[in-house]
């Protein structure tokens, strides 16, 4: 029933935005009495947060993922999947619905940030720790370059998506966008001279 009646909710509030989504729309579609959705939910906002909470459960096993490569060779993959996923139409549209909706509500947009691009930094950052512990890439602040890296590599082409432009639309281009970010963050933080 909890599932049903967030798969409802995620339609609704992606379809219509989170302030034009009633709680009796999302019970009406989802076949459950206002009781019901009231009983899991104490309101629009708590359901909402459900709803990012649910997504935020794929982003942690994606950046807390069981790997024995070096960190390295993780963080490249990390990258690529939050990329893939990110440009997913409905990532898009998640993110379209927090900024119209942001300033209103900012509880929304924080429970987005928690349960989503802070998860990918904290894991982004772990692997960057790492290897710099290995030598691979110079000392420095990891948070600062996990943060950095991701807004080069995943919030630049969502951006542009986010603006209407499809270039980045062409998975050749996302690929190469991929590869050129990569460089950059080994150019700008290492390996250190002499180093890994």
């Amino acid at each position: 029933m909890t599932e049903t009646i967030l798969d409802v909710a995620t339609s609704l509030f992606l379809e219509q935005g989170y302030a034009a989504t009633s709680l009796e729309a999302i019970a009406s579609t989802a076949g459950v009495g206002k009781h019901t959705l009231y009983r899991r939910f104490s309101d629009k906002a708590a359901l909402f947060a459900a709803v990012i909470r649910r997504r935020g459960v794929v982003v942690k096993a994606i950046a807390e993922a069981s790997d024995t490569r070096p960190p390295l060779q993780r963080l490249r993959t990390l990258a690529a999947t939050m990329l893939d996923r990110a440009m997913h139409p409905q990532s898009v549209r998640f993110v379209r619905v927090v900024i119209a909706e942001g300033h209103r509500f900012p509880e929304l947009a924080e429970q987005f940030r928690e349960h989503g691009a802070r998860l990918v930094v904290v894991a982004a950052s772990a692997l960057i720790r790492e290897a710099q512990a290995a030598g691979a890439l110079e000392p420095g602040d990891p948070d600062w370059l996990a943060q950095s890296f991701i807004h080069v590599t995943v919030g630049m082409p969502l951006q542009h998506l986010l603006m209407g432009s499809t270039e980045y639309v062409d998975p050749a281009v996302l690929a190469e966008h991929l590869d050129r970010a990569w460089r950059l963050f080994m150019d700008g933080a290492g390996p250190p001279e002499g180093g890994c």
